[in-house]
């Protein structure tokens, strides 16, 4: 984030606010294309694409408790969709 500040000419606070934006944004755009259910090998069911992307931000800032985090990444280990979006929202 060192980097993307200096080349934008702006706080690391900011681009922390910028990514986070450009998050929702993604997260508001794909909400409603990627929505289903994946079964996760336990005979329960792992959280909606909907649900992930609600938690999108803490995944990647690694804020997320354990339990969600574990759903998350059950999700995105089953969901190539999820994980393509993931995947390209990824700079540093």
């Amino acid at each position: 984030m060192n980097e993307a500040a200096a080349a934008l000419g702006i706080t690391i606070s900011s681009v922390k606010v910028r990514l986070h934006r450009a998050r929702m944004m993604l997260q508001k755009t794909w909400r409603h294309s990627c929505s289903r259910w994946l079964p996760n090998g336990g005979g329960g069911m792992v959280i909606e694409c909907k649900h992930v992307w609600a938690h999108i931000s803490g995944y990647l800032d690694q804020t997320l408790p354990p339990d969600v985090l574990e759903q998350v990444e059950k999700h995105l280990a089953h969901c190539e969709i999820c994980s393509a979006i993931l995947d390209s929202t990824r700079i540093f």
